[in-house]
This record gives structure tokens, sequence and C-alpha cells, in this order.
């Protein structure tokens, strides 16, 4: 027979029920696409939800208690509570993202920063500057943390006279 008279045939469809060969290969190719796709989402929702359930949950223990609690990363305020606004006469809003030397008197910022930058935890006093530019003494205790997947310092802020005022009625009703 002569290959020259032979017409060239198009490529038949396989028939219903019969497998391409190519077939397998796409499929498993794109259920494993697809199941890298549906795990790595699913870790990264996990992720995300186990993140946003800490942070309800610092925030919760924040509002709490009856400190100031401040987030920092060495000089810039990355979260705080009402407390510590309402101590400083802000909105919790107007201090995120502004240097925590904001909050103290010229006179203490170097004391600050250097308190700040310790890991000992111990408490210490400066002098702070509210809004109006009052000035008042405050006790801080600085820890670090981990938050939101890096390590900051926290730091608890006591309002002294306040603090003071407190201690002297507990003494006067016992």
């Amino acid at each position: 027979p002569s290959l020259a008279c032979s017409q060239p045939t198009a490529p038949v469809p396989p028939a219903a029920g019969a497998a391409d060969s190519r077939t397998p290969l796409i499929a498993f190719l794109g259920i494993g696409w697809l199941a890298t796709l549906v795990i790595t989402s699913g870790s990264f929702l996990r992720s995300r939800r186990k993140l946003l359930i800490a942070d309800q949950r610092l925030r919760r223990l924040a509002g709490g208690v009856s400190e100031g609690v401040l987030i920092h990363d060495r000089e810039t305020l990355r979260d705080a509570n009402q407390n510590l606004a309402d101590m400083f006469g802000y909105e919790v809003e107007e201090i995120l993202g502004q240097p925590v030397a904001q909050l103290s008197a010229p006179e203490s910022r170097e004391d600050l920063g250097n308190s700040l930058q310790s890991d000992d935890g111990l408490p210490f006093e400066i002098t702070a500057l509210r809004r109006d530019g009052s000035r008042f003494p405050i006790e801080m205790v600085p820890r670090l943390i981990r938050y939101n997947g890096s390590t900051v310092r926290v730091a608890s802020v006591r309002d002294v006279p306040r603090r003071l005022t407190t201690e002297d009625a507990l003494r006067t009703s016992e």
C-alpha cells in the first residue's frame, strides 16, 4: 500500500467511559493543586482565627483592669486600653501609632526610653504628660510578650496620685 494516498485523520475523541491517557495526570494535578489550596486556606484561616481570638482575649483582659495598658515596639504605641487613653486625656485611636515618648514629660523621656528597653520587668516612675499639658507621676511595669506574631513590649501604667488616694481610702476604712 502506498503511503502517499493515505488521508490524514482527525484525532478521535475517546468513547464515552473510555479514559484519555492524560486524564489521570490532569486529574491528579488538578486535585493536588485544589487540595493544596484548601489545606493552605484552611491553615491560614485557622491561624487568622487564632490571632483574632488572642486579640479579643487580650482586649478583654486589658479592659478588665483598672490600670492603663499599652503595647509598643520600643518606640511606637501599637495598642492601648481605654483606661490609658482616659488617664492621658486622649481617645485610643488618637494615640495609636504615636511615639511612646509623647506620653512623658520632656525631662522623663530618657528615663522612659531606658526603662522601656529593659527586660527586667521592674516598676519605674516617671512624670507623665496629659494632652492638656498637665503633669502627673505614673508607675510603669514593662514586660515582653508575643502579640500578633511578633515580640513586643506591654506596660501596665498606674496613675500614682490615684493609687495613693485609693490606698489611703482603704487604710481609712479598716
